[in-house]
């Protein structure tokens, strides 16, 4: 993956939403991990095509239906004896 498709701290402290919170959160670890978070959720708002980060979304998964840890207790059924 293109070094430029990830939304590191460094590329979204420089960015408008990024600097608002950074100058609202005092602990550098918190503000650090939530503005990425924030940008990252504000920008997948966004169309795709318009976002810096599209193509990164589009590589994201739609859902997460498919992931184990959100199974009922029928799907985990089918893991049994898997290494999952």
């Amino acid at each position: 993956m293109p070094k430029n498709l990830i939304a590191t701290y460094e590329i979204i402290k420089d960015t408008p939403l990024g600097k608002e919170l950074l100058t609202k959160i005092s602990d550098p670890v918190e503000a650090r991990s939530f503005a990425i978070f924030a940008y990252t959720m504000s920008e997948r708002k966004r169309d795709p095509k318009d976002c810096e980060f599209g193509p990164l979304f589009d590589l994201m998964p739609k859902s997460l239906d498919e992931f184990p840890l959100f199974f009922d207790e029928n799907e985990l059924a089918y893991l049994d004896g898997s290494l999952l």
